[in-house]
């Protein structure tokens, strides 16, 4: 099959844009012919002027070894409102052209508040109605939305009720369309349920995780030396953007609380956003025991958590936590505030320490002197929590969705036979019966 995965521009960073790419990826290792359509933007930069683009007639396919699959790059712009978003220009345009370029047969949308996954739903339903009056295959449109309600702890009345109201009317028309409702939580499933969607209709797909690869002694040595960590200390571990959604400050209130003890090094990992980030660094200065890195790549991010003896999260609002899967899968159990999706990956006392909530800076500080000082404790929580994560590999979320389309197509190819079948008499008399 042939698959266009859409999202409004690719990120190293960022959970929805990684699992779109992760996504596009292993549907082409798997065999089928993946490509990404997204905008002309890289976690917010242009990596294409507006002008190329529009010279090319909407759109360029743009060659990234980095990403390692096809990636055609459309009109697009950002905008200030719905914020952190992008949005795509004469959009059905370019997709008409790529759908019949490539023969796409498939079409995943991702995220919500930008105009990609409806007008995608629109051009679907567009393409349907053809199909119907002239015959042909018709297209499978799958929608992502990595949902999270409108919650109060995150957003601003302003953007809390656009949410809402993006959430009554473009979603439900999303849903609508959709043959497929991927779902990164049961409460997500629970959530787009109460907006109208057939359970039938949603897959439980939780991000995707790539399992990092097991590194020699020598590699994790090297990488505590490159950062200045000590060869005993026992590192507790952020990784993610600094923003304030993450509440990182939290975590250095934490780490100023056991600067005393000995042996333990808060290590905060991540790209750094705005205002925000710019507080946390002023305020790290005097914490001893804390480090940051910044925004790391691939190879380091793996070895930060090889190297981790414990993931800590305080975030206030989490739709899932891929992070926090990744080092789940690493044998690496995670303290967390609990929030969201996290209530779901992490159990306490079983794959993780649940806390009371983002302001529980005791209930922090306790889990953790409890795994320092309990290693067989964080041995069997690390067991558990990767037992848990390997079910969520981005290998076996992709098998068990291309499975899910393969029994769609089969069952409309049964319904359209039944449909067209010569009339017989006996069907007459059996209505009868």
């Amino acid at each position: 099959m042939n698959f266009g995965v859409i999202m409004y521009q690719t990120s190293t960073s960022k959970g929805q844009e990684v699992v779109a790419q992760r996504m596009t990826k292993e549907l082409a290792s798997q065999g089928h012919r993946a490509v990404l359509i997204t905008s002309r933007f890289h976690d917010f930069r242009p990596v294409i002027s507006a002008d190329e683009v529009r010279r090319n007639g909407g759109y360029v396919r743009y060659e990234d070894d980095s990403l390692g699959f096809e990636v055609f790059r459309v009109e697009s712009r950002k905008v200030d409102w719905p914020p952190r978003r992008i949005e795509f220009s004469n959009f059905v345009s370019a997709l008409d052209r790529i759908v019949g370029e490539l023969d796409l047969q498939v079409l995943i949308t991702h995220s919500t508040l930008w105009n990609g996954p409806d007008l995608t739903a629109q051009f679907v339903s567009w393409k349907r109605r053809m199909f119907g009056e002239k015959g042909g295959r018709r297209l499978i449109f799958c929608h992502m939305s990595h949902f999270q309600p409108p919650a109060t702890e995150r957003y601003s009345l302003q953007e809390r009720e656009w949410r809402r109201a993006w959430n009554d009317y473009v979603l439900k028309r999303i849903m609508g369309e959709a043959d497929l409702l991927l779902v990164t939580t049961p409460m997500a499933e629970r959530h787009m349920v109460e907006l109208g969607a057939r359970r039938e209709q949603c897959l439980l797909f939780p991000g995707g995780i790539e399992v990092p690869p097991r590194l020699s002694p020598e590699e994790v040595k090297e990488f505590r030396q490159k950062h200045g960590f000590l060869p005993k200390e026992k590192l507790v571990t952020f990784l993610g953007t600094v923003e304030k959604r993450k509440n990182v400050g939290a975590i250095v209130k934490v780490a100023r609380l056991l600067r005393r003890r000995r042996g333990i090094r808060f290590v905060v990992a991540g790209r750094m956003e705005g205002e925000y980030a710019r507080k946390i660094m002023g305020s790290t200065q005097g914490v001893p025991n804390l480090s940051t890195l910044g925004e790391i790549g691939d190879e380091e991010k793996v070895a930060l958590i090889r190297a981790s003896y414990l993931n800590l999260t305080m975030s206030k609002l989490e739709a899932l936590g891929l992070a926090q899967l990744e080092f789940m899968s690493a044998r690496v159990p995670v303290v967390t505030s609990g929030v969201g999706g996290q209530a779901w990956i992490v159990k306490n006392n079983h794959t993780g320490i649940v806390l009371r909530g983002p302001g529980d800076m005791k209930g922090a500080v306790d889990a953790i002197t409890r795994l320092v000082e309990d290693p067989e404790y964080r041995t069997r929580l690390g067991r558990n929590a990767k037992k848990f994560a390997s079910r969520f590999t981005t290998k076996a979320l992709v098998k068990r969705l291309l499975l899910r389309i393969q029994e769609k197509l089969e069952a409309e190819d049964a319904e359209a036979a039944v449909n067209h079948r010569p009339w017989n008499p006996l069907d007459l008399a059996q209505t009868s019966d």
